[in-house]
């Protein structure tokens, strides 16, 4: 094997192997050390590629910084791909308001992850209630609600992203949203206003709903 093979199976190797640590963006060593970790991988480079090929000092460490800077940016891309972002999170949010607004419990239900909770508080004139769910629970009173309602009825869900937190690893989000349904039946309507919190976790690649509270105002 010539030494220019030699020094691309080196570059292969050394660029992961020695940069992991600076391209793991859940550790602290992310986020305190990622230029000592880059100039570290490349130092290493510059030294196999200038002893196994004689390149010189100047070639060695321009082909060190392309190639691991190549690495940091796949590296980066992918993560992106995979892990949530706002415009994700947002989509995931307003998926589940058009589901709403088409009484299509199913959906709504798929929005959950199988051990989510949930907890909501209705405020009413004559006082407070406060109801927990399961997922299975809350999947059951979605679906005899939309049951209830007499034919004709429509439904208008608007929902309004208030905050918007995201994990440093991409894979949880926590947000604010500001909901407001009417219904409508005959020229007449209704409305009812909520404000929630909630917990959005990926789970098998998918964002899914794992917490969420709901503080609503009936009878506006």
């Amino acid at each position: 094997m010539n030494k220019l093979a030699l020094a691309a199976l080196a570059a292969l190797w050394a660029c992961p192997a020695l940069c992991l640590a600076a391209v793991d963006t859940t550790s602290t060593a992310y986020r305190n050390g990622r230029l000592a970790g880059i100039a570290f991988g490349v130092l290493v480079l510059v030294v196999v590629l200038q002893r196994l090929t004689g390149l010189s000092w100047i070639k060695s460490l321009a082909i060190g910084a392309v190639a691991c800077g190549a690495w940091f940016g796949l590296r980066g891309t992918a993560a992106k791909a995979t892990g949530l972002d706002q415009q994700r999170v947002e989509a995931f949010v307003m998926a589940g308001a058009q589901a709403s607004s088409q009484r299509n419990a199913a959906a709504l239900c798929n929005q959950y992850a199988d051990d989510a909770k949930i907890r909501l508080v209705t405020v009413r004139f004559s006082g407070s209630e406060v109801a927990n769910y399961d997922k299975a629970q809350w999947c059951d009173y979605l679906r005899q609600g939309y049951a209830a309602l007499p034919a004709g009825v429509s439904i208008d869900t608007h929902v309004n992203v208030l905050s918007f937190d995201l994990a440093d690893d991409g894979q949880q989000a926590d947000v604010s949203l500001e909901v407001t349904e009417t219904v409508r039946m005959g020229g007449r309507g209704a409305s009812a206003s909520s404000t929630q919190q909630a917990t959005i976790q990926l789970v098998n690649g998918e964002p899914r709903y794992t917490a969420a509270s709901a503080r609503m105002t009936a009878g506006q």
